[in-house]
């Protein structure tokens, strides 16, 4: 009888070591459930800014869509005229940017080929500052004007020796010229679907353009 009490003295330290050490344990485990609920409440938030940026690109892209579709409508409405001139305004400024990487690249090959594409670009300037004129002057001779300068340009884009102001020996200035040569051609096809809208303007023959590879 008298090693009851005893034991149960004894045996109270161990019990409140075991005790201390799942206390611990459920203190680690909230303290890891609580840090878990703030990283989901986080990602949550996340989720949350995410959906929101999906949606304002979202509701971007509609308006640019829309803005697409005006645009397209516009340009359906254009007249020639209101063709050329946005055609070589848009040359100019292309000319600006081919003329400055021409001098800022540090890579002589990549300012080469800028070069080569300025040069282009001012021959595309002339061409259709002269289209222009004759639309303003002789609608009824674009056509023809049309047709001539496929062929002008064709024979460029073949044989870039040919009437083309580049040294044919300047393989990435030569590159630079023939790509726009070719964006040349297209531009010009364009101008061929837009007669076929265009009444009382004949429609000269539609050829097709493909654009030249540039020789590695």
């Amino acid at each position: 009888m008298r090693g009851y009490p005893r034991d149960e003295v004894v045996s109270q330290p161990a019990s409140t070591a075991a005790e201390r050490a799942l206390y611990a344990e459920l203190c680690a485990a909230r303290d890891r459930v609580a840090s878990l609920e703030s990283t989901v409440e986080t990602l949550n938030r996340s989720l949350g800014q995410l959906a929101i940026s999906t949606d304002r690109v979202t509701d971007i892209a509609d308006r640019l869509a829309r803005s697409n579709d005006d645009l397209r409508a516009r340009a359906a409405r254009r007249t020639m005229l209101e063709w050329f001139n946005a055609a070589i305004a848009d040359l100019a400024t292309r000319q600006q940017l081919a003329y400055q990487d021409s001098v800022i690249r540090l890579d002589e090959r990549v300012a080469a080929y800028h070069r080569g594409q300025g040069t282009a670009i001012s021959e595309r300037i002339r061409s259709l500052v002269a289209g222009a004129e004759i639309c303003r002057r002789n609608p009824s001779g674009l056509s023809e004007w049309i047709r001539s300068e496929q062929t002008d340009w064709k024979q460029r884009l073949a044989d870039p020796t040919v009437a083309s102001l580049v040294e044919p020996a300047q393989l990435h200035t030569r590159d630079g010229w023939i790509a726009e040569v070719g964006t040349h051609l297209q531009c010009l096809d364009e101008l061929v679907a837009l007669t076929e809208n265009t009444p009382g303007l004949s429609t000269p023959t539609r050829s097709t353009t493909k654009r030249q590879q540039s020789p590695p």
